[in-house]
């Protein structure tokens, strides 16, 4: 009987060993999980704001307004005179307001050439 207790006991030790060798190889195997998912979820955020900052990009160059025909649109206005009802205002008004627009567009046109030359100076 003392045999087989210390037969028994023996095979329990060995029993114990494997599975604390099985527990440290699982928690190792765990926390090289969450490094690796640490890794990839850092290696995500940072491609995530690339993109954002990408999209960014694009949308302000849509919203920047694209200006290049508004010279050919008041040559038109200008070649095709003033209407009746502008040139009927009072003090001359209707013939000043296409001369105010003019201005008024070489001004935007100006702020415009400005801004692109900021954004694209490095």
């Amino acid at each position: 009987m003392a045999e087989q207790v210390k037969a028994l006991r023996a095979y329990i030790e060995n029993i114990e060993i494997r599975l604390n060798e099985m527990v440290n190889a699982l928690s190792d195997e765990g926390r090289a999980r969450k490094a690796a998912i640490t890794e990839l979820s850092q290696t995500l955020e940072q491609r995530l704001d690339q993109l954002r900052a990408l999209i960014d990009q694009k949308d302000q160059r849509a919203a920047r307004v694209d200006a290049r025909g508004l010279p050919l649109i008041g040559g038109g206005i200008f070649l095709n005179g003033v209407p009746e009802e502008l040139a009927g205002l009072p003090w001359h008004l209707g013939w000043l307001l296409p001369f105010f627009a003019f201005g008024a567009m070489v001004a935007v046109l100006t702020s415009i050439a400005q801004s692109r030359r900021a954004s694209q100076t490095p």
